[in-house]
């Protein structure tokens, strides 16, 4: 099967040598079953595909482009899904949360909830020193990633990444309780 997977987001060729989870190391699984091209930035494949997956939100720019392929079509939903008119055109909503899995699951849309951890490269290593008693590298998203429900820890908790739009209650909320953060992509090593 011939799958194009499009991150279509202006900072993807930037950020993806530096992306390392359980997203990429789905993509790179599929990649050994078949033949997987993906796309960094806001470009559309030009060859013939079997099935076209992108990374995005519910408004996304693809929408206007998918019509185009002849071919089964997915996404993999980065935001709480705002158009469902949009959603309705695709084969799959894969998503990572409950509640994003209930609002699209109630429409009648195909969702498959999907979240995982690259444990190839993310795995416990008892002979590493450990600096930070609670680390968190995830992006802020009061939907997905919560770190407001964990500020609690306080100084105890190191948070990193970006900040969704949907993570600003719960990037306040950590910083009003002390948890270290530092924002932004850092080399996952």
């Amino acid at each position: 099967m011939k799958i194009a997977i499009i991150w279509s987001w202006e900072g993807a060729e930037r950020t993806y040598p530096l992306w390392r989870d359980g997203h990429r190391a789905a993509f790179e699984e599929l990649g050994k079953y078949h033949d997987v091209k993906l796309i960094l930035g806001n470009k559309l494949p030009d060859y013939d595909i079997d099935f076209l997956l992108f990374w995005d939100d519910s408004n996304s720019d693809m929408f206007n482009h998918i019509d185009k392929y002849d071919c089964r079509k997915g996404i993999c939903l980065t935001t709480d899904p705002h158009n469902m008119n949009n959603l309705r055109r695709l084969d799959v909503v894969f998503v990572e949360s409950d509640p994003i899995y209930n609002t699209v699951r109630s429409e009648g849309i195909r969702c498959i909830k999907a979240f995982g951890t690259d444990t190839d490269f993310f795995h416990p290593n008892d002979e590493i020193k450990k600096d930070l008693e609670y680390f968190y590298p995830a992006t802020f998203s009061d939907n997905w990633k919560c770190q407001k429900d964990i500020a609690y820890l306080g100084n105890k908790l190191t948070c990193i990444g970006t900040v969704q739009p949907d993570g600003m209650d719960g990037l306040k909320t950590c910083k009003d309780s002390g948890v270290n953060i530092e924002e932004g992509y850092f080399p996952v090593e």
